[in-house]
């Protein structure tokens, strides 16, 4: 499903809107680096997100070693839910819509924008667990 421009917060459908894949470029290889070009709007439960023009991402906190085992690409179908996932964490869910969002909705919705993009079932509850499991400290840092 996409997003349209009417959509706000006050729509309380609870699934899942976004216009397009975000408009992210590389800025270096090792660590991977993005750099958002224009704000991305994201409707998650009636929550409007917008994550803002400039803002860089890491892609996903998964070691280059690991993206063979678990099929994960940085800037493949993971590339909307990575970003999401990045700001909220960055700004330990503390952004511009109420009420907060807690870790675990910010880890529900990276599981379910994965699941929208096209990742299979099966790799989008694994990176979830993933990200449940060792994504802790990078909350809020």
């Amino acid at each position: 499903m996409r997003m349209t421009p009417e959509l706000s917060e006050q729509d309380n459908d609870p699934k899942l809107y976004f216009i397009e894949q975000p408009d992210i470029v590389p800025v270096r290889d090792d660590p991977p680096l993005y750099i958002l070009r224009e704000d991305f709007p994201l409707l998650w439960r009636g929550r409007l997100i917008v994550v803002p023009a400039l803002f860089m991402s890491n892609g996903a906190s998964i070691p280059r070693f690991l993206w063979s085992v678990t099929g994960f690409l940085p800037d493949g179908l993971v590339r909307a839910a990575a970003l999401v996932h990045d700001f909220l964490y960055a700004n330990g869910g503390v952004i511009h819509v109420r009420p907060n969002f807690t870790r675990k909705e910010a880890d529900e919705l990276f599981h379910e924008v994965c699941i929208e993009c096209g990742v299979p079932e099966r790799r989008a509850l694994a990176w979830y667990y993933a990200v449940r499991i060792f994504g802790g400290r990078h909350w809020g840092a």
